[in-house]
């Protein structure tokens, strides 16, 4: 979902005539699925946290951006999770540099 509310209206063109149908899909619908997922999950999967987090960027959304990553932050990566790790990092320390709060 979060993918689809970022196609370009080119791309939503192509799409379109290649299935019948623009895709749908906004932000506000993605972060309610990453919430739900969220939850199934228990709060334990990284790659969740990394998606929630980009998804809260995309909508601006700067103060819940920080709390997913925190979040993210206390979790124990295992060799999968690495990627996501890497990049909450790197929202983290973005945040920190435009001095953001890093408290959630």
């Amino acid at each position: 979902m979060f993918q689809v509310s970022q196609l370009s209206w080119f791309l939503r063109q192509i799409a379109s005539s290649l299935f019948g149908a623009p895709p749908a899909g906004t932000v506000e619908e993605a972060i309610e699925e990453f919430l739900v997922a969220d939850e199934l999950a228990k709060g334990q999967f990284i790659p969740t946290k990394f998606q929630m987090a980009r998804a809260y960027v995309a909508k601006g959304d700067y103060k819940k951006v920080m709390q997913v990553v925190n979040e993210g932050l206390q979790l124990t990566p295992t060799n999968y999770d690495v990627s996501h790790m890497t990049e909450l990092v790197l929202f983290h320390r973005s945040a920190q540099s435009e001095g953001g709060s890093t408290q959630s």
